[in-house]
């Protein structure tokens, strides 16, 4: 919930104006210096994909290669997480036309120098590698050069029929980016970028950073986290579960050790290759920890 104060003195007036995209209708109390009021926001058109937690959702998540739907679907799998610039708005009509929901990925924190809006990136904003080929953290305290950026983003991923977004290296100030970015500008980045998504009718995912999950539950709709359980992190995700909200988890390894674990917490979990490569390509690998053909917990 965002809170917006305003103080008037006698005789004082004044506008207090905001943008709420609502996932219920449902009338809403505003009180101003005790003045009180009210609004009533309808349900949005169609309604916002909003996964719940209640039972399992049978999910791919793949990025290295282009979505084929003539080759990459699997039989009872509803959800697909794939790259936003490397899918077509065919291919996401092609996957609503088979009654499943598309995530789009999108890079916010590093820029990458193989994307078509690389260009769009000053050196300035651009520091140390986080690791993988042709990716930089990005400086987001630069939000006037940002913000442009990852709206067009948004609203491509948007214009292709997108249901939702994965937000990917969110957590820059946990790591050594090469710039000095505190948790508050982090969160308040992270926050806008929730917000420009929901602001064109997607829901969005907050990925990793599990130690910001009740701070982040509140503006995003579901989650997706890496790792958790051969962290022993995974209780930091109960916050979303708690909520009625989906939690997508993946680890990386040759078993499904986590599934009992997993399933007990409500948690979409699987095993992946690192790469997350698509079906029938060398190293593929996809274990979930629930059968695709069952669906309760």
């Amino acid at each position: 919930m965002t809170t917006q104060n305003v103080s008037l003195k006698s005789g004082e007036s004044t506008t207090v104006s905001f943008t709420y995209v609502p996932n219920v209708a449902k009338t809403y109390q505003i009180n101003v210096n005790g003045l009180t009021g009210s609004f009533t926001a309808g349900a949005m058109p169609g309604g916002m994909w909003l996964p719940s937690s209640a039972v399992p959702i049978h999910w791919q998540w793949q990025l290295s290669q282009p979505f084929n739907i003539a080759t990459d679907l699997i039989p009872d799998v509803t959800v697909y997480d794939i790259d936003m610039f490397e899918t077509s708005a065919a291919t996401v009509a092609a996957l609503h036309a088979l009654g499943c929901k598309v995530i789009a990925y999108i890079d916010v924190g590093t820029s990458e120098n193989f994307r078509p809006d690389f260009a769009s990136f000053p050196a300035s904003v651009q520091g140390n590698t986080n690791g993988w080929p042709g990716e930089k953290w990005l400086d987001i305290t630069k939000l006037s050069i940002l913000q442009p950026i990852m709206q067009a983003r948004f609203a491509l991923a948007a214009s292709r029929g997108f249901d939702a977004v994965e937000l990917d290296n969110m957590d820059g100030s946990t790591n050594s980016t090469g710039f000095t970015i505190s948790t508050a500008q982090n969160l308040a980045y992270v926050k806008w970028c929730m917000s420009a998504v929901h602001a064109l009718g997607m829901s969005v995912c907050q990925k990793n950073w599990i130690e910001q999950c009740a701070a982040l539950q509140p503006y995003a709709d579901f989650c997706l986290n890496e790792e958790a359980y051969k962290y022993n992190e995974y209780s930091g995700l109960s916050v979303y579960v708690n909520a009625g909200k989906a939690v997508f988890e993946v680890e990386y390894s040759k078993t499904i050790s986590q599934a009992a674990k997993m399933n007990a917490a409500h948690i979409n979990s699987m095993t992946r290759d690192m790469d997350l490569v698509s079906p029938g390509s060398s190293g593929y690998l996809r274990l979930p920890c629930i059968p695709d053909s069952q669906n309760n917990w």
